[in-house]
């Protein structure tokens, strides 16, 4: 059965009077307090260098990596969650649990971009003694509040997808082949059940990707490669080949005004190749953020790249779920604590969901309804 959800909005606004935390919904109030960022740099750049490491040496480290993210969240949670914010929050998870519901917490950064690169995927809050995006009665997500509402696109099975792996020189290599084959191996159950069919993009040039998506509809892009950071522009670029095999920076800008134009492209998943760099402005991060913005339904982000067992499970059960119409925050979250079954570092806090859709809903395979047949008037006849 279905679950009813309601929408526990957070927003981080910028004021002359400094950073408020503002939380709002139907039927919960609203609530405003002060907010004063928990970390400092230094700090965030040592979280990030222990977090991201996706495979402790030794259970002494898989342990403080495990401490810290629960340290980090929860000292998240305290500085939004002050007072009357808390208040509330309490009493919206006692209202949907009386009515059997759930709570969708969204976060919205879109005034306060400096706080982007925070640890949101790691909120934790220490009353229920959970981090909130594993939590199945009330997951968190980052959302995007923009005035044109998407709806569900109706499908017909399969689902298409259109993979994107560049490895264009002056990089890291990537091995292709390996990760295509990978990538195959891990769907291929959903191909058999003619649930969701996969192509690879055989030359990785923006030029390319242009051509294909305007000659078949493609539902969903997985891009695997490289990316990197302008400070300047402040957004991420995605890492192409042009027409000789070099590397082509591609602005999460650019691609969201060439994406936005095909109406049957629901998702976007960027993974980070396992040679990526570590950075404090995440470039992945800024691309979901660009591609939304343009008018993409949701975006998904690996934000570092797991182990390469963890990063299978993410992929099955994250497009299992997508393949029978779930909510795109819900499928995510089924595919953090499948992450987290197999894995016991803190990889699950690598996907990060950003969209703009209310519910969640990306697709929806219910039959179309048909047209009322026209009845013919009704005629008295005479004798």
């Amino acid at each position: 059965m279905e679950s009813t959800y309601h929408d526990f909005d957070l927003a981080i606004e910028h004021t002359e009077d400094g950073y408020f935390a503002h939380a709002y919904g139907e039927p919960f109030g609203e609530a405003r307090d002060f907010f004063h960022p928990p970390f400092s740099e230094e700090e965030l750049e040592q979280f990030l260098q222990l977090i991201t490491d996706p495979a402790p040496e030794n259970a002494e480290r898989l342990a403080l990596q495990q401490q810290t993210a629960r340290n980090f969240g929860e000292r998240l949670f305290h500085a939004v969650f002050r007072h009357n914010l808390r208040s509330s929050l309490q009493s919206s998870y006692q209202m949907v649990y009386q009515q059997r519901a759930r709570l969708r917490l969204r976060i919205q950064l879109a005034m306060t971009p400096e706080f982007v690169n925070l640890p949101w995927e790691y909120l934790y809050d220490p009353g229920r003694g959970e981090f909130l995006a594993l939590s199945v009665h009330a997951p968190s997500l980052r959302y995007l509040q923009l005035m044109h509402r998407i709806l569900p696109l109706r499908i017909d099975p399969p689902l298409r997808v259109l993979v994107v792996m560049p490895s264009p020189g002056g990089y890291p290599p990537l091995n292709g082949e390996s990760n295509w084959l990978n990538l195959l191996d891990t769907l291929d159950h959903l191909a058999l059940d003619g649930k969701m069919k996969l192509e690879r993009l055989q030359k990785p040039t923006l030029l390319d990707l242009q051509r294909r998506l305007r000659q078949q509809d493609f539902h969903i892009l997985h891009f695997l490669g490289h990316a990197s950071y302008d400070s300047t522009a402040q957004d991420g670029s995605l890492v192409f080949e042009d027409e000789m095999g070099r590397g082509r920076l591609v602005s999460g800008q650019h691609l969201g005004m060439l994406l936005r134009d095909h109406f049957a492209l629901r998702l976007v998943t960027l993974e980070a190749c396992a040679e990526a760099p570590i950075m404090r402005q995440n470039p992945y991060v800024g691309v979901a953020q660009s591609l939304v913005q343009r008018g993409l339904p949701a975006a998904v982000t690996l934000q570092f790249a797991p182990v390469e067992t963890t990063k299978a499970t993410f992929r099955n059960e994250f497009y299992t779920s997508i393949s029978q119409c779930t909510p795109v925050d819900v499928a995510l979250t089924a595919a953090r604590r499948a992450m987290q079954t197999v894995d016991q570092s803190t990889a699950w806090g690598a996907p990060m969901l950003l969209m703009r859709i209310p519910d969640g809903k990306l697709f929806d395979d219910a039959p179309a309804r048909q047209p009322r047949p026209i009845r013919e008037p009704f005629r008295r006849t005479t004798r």
